[in-house]
């Protein structure tokens, strides 16, 4: 998986970032959305070569086989999906397909061998270097060589990296101000009072960077702004008007986005310092108080007030402010905030049901009781009113 998000993310909403060749991104290739970018099957299958010497001399022969793409899976995951690897590979080289379940000794193995940290995972045999497309997989970074094996490098969904729960369990990661994370946090924690049984847990997405970063990531910006505005028809496209003072104003909502704190890191949140405040309370609130999730419900019905939310689910708003104020706090926000960097995850509401990602529109009702239709309360999901809301920060 892909380490660190972006922390221009507040600023590219803004100028709807600069293109691929200008703001120097790491080309991948988007697996889930097929788009042939070589006409036709460019595989050879067999090439024979068989001059006749004498009957007595050896034949020779010359085969290009065809590689084998193997499929790594769990066929104990229910939201593995990993029927589109094929059919999408397919449109641009023949292949032979081997599919292996991630609990055997083989997929143990594998897994071990090449680093493989989610699940499904694809990669090709060796004689994939033959093939027509090499050059172009290889160049545009879609695969990676791994030991004997091109590692296509797709996002898995099962993450491998984290420790199996004995109980149900769901981590959502959000934006706290977010209008798509709202609605997520709302569903999750009225789900868990209908269905008590499964461990929840909400983490928030925030950039922590050093002075010397954060100066880099200016810097950054500032050269794609100007290659931008460099090319009429890119800055046309965008709406840029590339003077001093729109330059300023993309500068201040960057660095506006982001406060300095205490321990000289700076922490930039989408939707700038109000957010991040409201993340710390939310953290706050769950280390003191088991009532946390109708602090958070109480905070989004008015306007993120922290004083309303406390007085209507009974945390004492003293002792709350006393943690946010705090090194606690900071800590308590470090801690949380490592957890969405470790997974490199950017976007608000992502959800991992069973340390499985999942489609952030999906009903989180349906997957959880899908998943351990035995819980308690499953029954009752089916008249449970949960907030719709597509889209995400």
């Amino acid at each position: 998986m892909v380490k660190k998000k972006n922390s221009k993310k507040a600023i590219n909403k803004e100028i709807k970032q600069a293109p691929e060749e200008i703001a120097n991104e790491t080309s991948y290739i988007d697996w889930k959305i097929p788009a042939a970018f070589v006409a036709g099957i460019l595989v050879t299958v067999l090439y024979f070569n068989l001059p006749v010497i004498n009957p007595s001399a050896a034949i020779n022969t010359t085969i290009q086989t065809v590689p084998t793409l193997y499929i790594l899976n769990d066929a104990n995951c229910a939201l593995c999906d990993d029927a589109w690897i094929e059919p999408r590979v397919s449109q641009d080289f023949n292949v032979n397909v081997q599919r292996i379940d991630s609990s055997s000794a083989q997929g143990q193995q594998l897994i071990s061998t090449l680093g493989i940290t989610s699940l499904p995972a694809a990669f090709l045999s060796s004689n994939f270097e033959n093939s027509s497309v090499f050059t172009n997989y290889t160049t545009q970074g879609w695969v990676v060589k791994t030991g004997n094996y091109y590692l296509i490098r797709t996002q898995g969904v099962k993450d491998l990296t984290k420790q199996e729960s004995s109980i149900p369990k769901v981590d959502l990661f959000v934006m706290s101000q977010c209008p798509y994370g709202t609605p997520a946090q709302t569903n999750m924690i009225n789900l868990k009072k209908t269905v008590p049984d499964f461990d929840l847990n909400i983490y928030y997405i925030v950039d922590v960077q050093t002075k010397s970063e954060m100066d880099s990531s200016l810097l950054q910006y500032k050269l794609q702004y100007d290659a931008a505005c460099a090319d009429a028809t890119t800055s046309q496209s965008y709406g840029l008007s590339c003077t001093d003072e729109e330059w300023q104003t993309y500068n201040d909502s960057f660095t506006e986005s982001c406060e300095l704190k205490s321990n000289n890191n700076y922490y930039c949140s989408l939707h700038g310092p109000a957010e991040l405040k409201i993340d710390i309370e939310q953290i706050c609130a769950k280390n003191i108080s088991n009532n946390w999730g109708e602090f958070v419900l109480a905070q989004i019905a008015n306007n993120f007030n922290a004083t309303i939310a406390a007085n209507a689910s009974g945390i004492d708003y003293d002792e709350l402010m006393s943690c946010v104020n705090s090194s606690l706090g900071l800590e308590l926000l470090d801690a949380n905030i490592a957890v969405a960097n470790n997974l490199a995850i950017g976007s608000s509401p992502t959800y991992i049901f069973d340390n499985v990602f999942t489609n952030p529109n999906q009903d989180p009702s349906t997957v959880i009781c899908t998943l351990h239709p035995t819980l308690a309360g499953c029954e009752n999901i089916d008249s449970l009113e949960l907030s719709t809301s597509t889209g995400s920060c």
